[in-house]
């Protein structure tokens, strides 16, 4: 990250997640994810060593930094760390470096609410409708604001994917092509999100046994509990996706554009993130040509970039 931050004179940036994926696990020589909790202890003391790296702390941050983590040894200006999980010894051969601008896919802020709070510049977290959304991202500023940041500099966008609607035919030119999913499809299919449960071994006909867990994205077994309200699995399946996203935009261009609009006039801030799965030649000119023209018109997007590095742009806007 720092020689791409040198190469690209400040445009880099990080997407950093903790993983929830036992098979990614496994590449790695392990036998699973470590547990949930567990590795944000390990991604917080990652991230401390990290930046203790990029950049020679002065005794102030050298300070705050023991203060902050009493069970680490922090020595010397070239910021070595002795943790619970890593050992450090700097100084980088690529130099001083800013640092990158941090992304964090959001997906369980509760758990370990402070992680973000301290560590990302931006957050992505697919927060199902405008109350959760708005929710989100209050607890967000919330703690922020504790870690001792400013609740403005880091964005949380929330993922989307717009489907267009073809002038007079009233067809979603992109639902129309999904196959119909029957409940037990659904089940196998939300196994497969992350989630690591099978729902195909349940009684479909009855609700999902209280005991249930996971080590995975437990923010789409909250969510799935909290859309079933005592319903059986079955009936929560008919209505339950794991893959949907925040909110649902279909329309025109222009109707798309002003929805996404509203929806941050209720929410607060901060943006979208698209979240599509077939993306190609038509799908980007249906964004570039179509959505973006339209959103610029109503002053949701800029025109042109202000800064020559990307975490300024971020947080300009």
């Amino acid at each position: 990250m720092a020689t791409l931050d040198q190469v690209s004179a400040g445009r880099a940036g990080w997407n950093a997640v903790t993983g929830s994926s036992d098979f990614a696990a496994m590449n790695f020589g392990m036998p699973g994810m470590p547990e949930h909790d567990l590795r944000y202890d390990m991604a917080d003391e990652y991230m401390a060593a990290i930046r203790g790296l990029w950049v020679r702390g002065s005794r102030r941050d050298h300070r705050r930094s023991q203060e902050r983590h009493p069970g680490r040894s922090h020595q010397g200006p070239w910021r070595q760390l002795r943790g619970q999980v890593l050992q450090t010894r700097g100084p980088l051969n690529s130099g001083r470096v800013r640092r990158p601008a941090g992304d964090r896919a959001g997906r369980r802020l509760a758990a370990r609410p402070q992680f973000a709070a301290a560590h990302a510049d931006t957050i992505v977290v697919n927060a199902k409708g405008i109350d959760a959304m708005r929710a989100y991202r209050d607890d967000v500023r919330k703690h922020m604001v504790a870690q001792g940041r400013r609740p403005d500099d880091c964005k949380v966008l929330f993922l989307v994917n717009p489907s267009w609607r073809d002038h007079g035919r009233g067809q979603h030119r992109k639902h129309k092509r999904l196959p119909r999913q029957g409940p037990r499809a659904r089940a196998a299919g939300a196994s497969r999100q992350g989630d690591h449960i099978d729902f195909g071994k349940f009684d479909l006909d009855k609700p999902l046994p209280d005991d249930v867990t996971t080590n995975g994205h437990q923010q789409n077994l909250d969510q799935f509990r909290t859309m079933a309200a005592g319903r059986s699995i079955r009936h929560t399946m008919a209505s339950f996706n794991a893959v949907d996203l925040s909110v649902e935009l279909v329309g025109t261009p222009d109707t798309v554009a002003a929805r996404m609009g509203e929806v941050m006039q209720e929410v607060g801030g901060d943006g979208f993130l698209f979240s599509m799965p077939n993306v190609n030649r038509r799908t980007l000119a249906e964004i570039e040509d179509g959505l973006v023209p339209a959103l610029q018109d109503r002053g949701l997007v800029r025109k042109s970039y202000e800064h020559a590095q990307f975490r300024d742009n971020l947080l300009a806007f």
